[in-house]
């Protein structure tokens, strides 16, 4: 847990040092929640969270910075649907029967099998799909209707998965456990912030060397939109009045 809290730390020193305006995912972070209160949700919901995930609730924070757009609270007032000390279903056998393939299946005789399992009160495939959601929890939002859950229960306990039902695509794994999913975040979104600002100070050193000449306004949008959300713009205004000087005309424009 001290690993990823290092890194939060250098991912916010990053973006705090070189951003002027930090998006909301990366300025917002929960208060971690309090141990008595994530014991009443277990109680309640008859489950132990998985211990990494735990750990991160009580330590770091509960909800806010994270991967997709962010990660859930664990609302303890909550009236979850799902019954999540019932074990999770088998994905290899849900995605089997559910998961439409595009190489291999033909659409009507996909659309076919699902009324037929949809019409049968009583089929074991219709009992699964009812039962997908119990033993998990969603912990954040993958993006276009999808969503990322951690299992609290079943054989798959502590692995992190993704939603992906919204596209017929079924459930796919994305990590074994919650540290190496969320961790593995971090290390690309350290790399990323790191490359970024390492490419917009050495653009930086070019510019002033050499200012760019700019024929038309598109070029002058191109050239400020590679320092959007940049802080120090100094620099990048000095480069820019000096290129616009010997252009009267595209000056006024600018201007405009």
């Amino acid at each position: 847990m001290n690993k990823i809290k290092s890194k939060i730390k250098r991912m916010r020193a990053l973006t705090f040092e070189n951003s002027f305006r930090p998006s909301q995912t990366e300025n917002q972070q929960y208060l971690p929640i309090a141990q008595e209160n994530l014991e009443k949700f277990e109680e309640k919901h008859q489950i132990r969270i998985p211990e990494q995930y735990r750990e991160f609730l009580l330590s770091v924070g509960n909800g806010g910075l994270g991967p997709g757009n962010g990660m859930f609270p664990l609302e303890t007032e909550r009236q979850y649907g799902t019954k999540l000390h019932l074990p999770w279903i088998n994905p290899t056998t849900y995605n089997k029967t559910f998961k439409y393939d595009s190489a291999e299946d033909d659409e009507e005789a996909f659309d076919q099998r699902m009324n037929s399992i949809f019409d049968d009160s009583e089929s074991p495939e219709l009992e699964m799909y009812h039962a997908r959601e119990n033993g998990i929890l969603s912990i954040s939002d993958g993006g276009c209707g999808t969503s990322i859950f951690l299992v609290v229960s079943g054989v798959k306990r502590g692995q992190i998965w993704i939603d992906l039902n919204v596209t017929e695509e079924g459930y796919a794994l994305v990590a074994d456990n919650f540290y190496s999913w969320y961790e593995g975040w971090l290390n690309k979104k350290v790399e990323d912030l790191e490359a970024k600002y390492k490419e917009v100070k050495k653009n930086m050193v070019i510019y002033e060397q050499s200012p760019p000449e700019f024929e038309s306004i598109r070029d002058v949008h191109d050239f400020m939109g590679q320092f959007i959300g940049v802080k120090e713009m100094g620099l990048v205004n000095d480069v820019l009045t000096s290129s616009l000087q010997n252009d009267k005309h595209l000056s006024v424009d600018v201007m405009k």
